[in-house]
Order: structure tokens, then sequence, then C-alpha cells
């Protein structure tokens, strides 16, 4: 998975990233970035490249994740 965001963006600061996971954050505005900007932000993109955007759907993603990872089903 990939976290896409920039800088200025309000709900993108929304995002909250458990301790536990390991996530690439790519900042769409960096000058050195040239890759794939995402018709809305902030936006995870799987590695199957299916896009989830929403603050809410994307922190709801992120906990169900490392609850898998705890194992806390």
């Amino acid at each position: 998975m990939k976290l896409y965001i920039k800088k200025d963006c309000d709900f993108c600061k929304q995002i909250i990233i458990p301790g536990n996971i390991k996530i690439p954050i790519i900042d769409v505005d960096s000058p050195k970035y040239k890759g794939f900007y995402p018709p809305q932000l902030p936006l995870i993109q799987t590695a199957s490249k299916i896009n989830i955007a929403g603050v809410e759907t994307i922190n709801e993603l992120l906990n169900i994740v490392s609850n898998a990872k705890n194992q806390r089903w």
C-alpha cells in the first residue's frame, strides 16, 4: 500500500497511521515526485492498484490492518 498526501491538505493531516504499520507516504506536491497524482487526497493505493479515498475509510482500513497484524479479531 502507498499513502498519497500533500502537505497543505487539511484532510491529509487527519490520517492516523498506527505505529505497527509501515506504509510509504508520498507527498504529491514534492518537487522530486513525478508519478501518479490522485484525483482526490488523501488516497491509499493497494498493490493491485485499487484506490481508496476518504479520511474515515483510510483510517478504518489502517486500523483493520493494525488489528490483523496484532491478531485482535
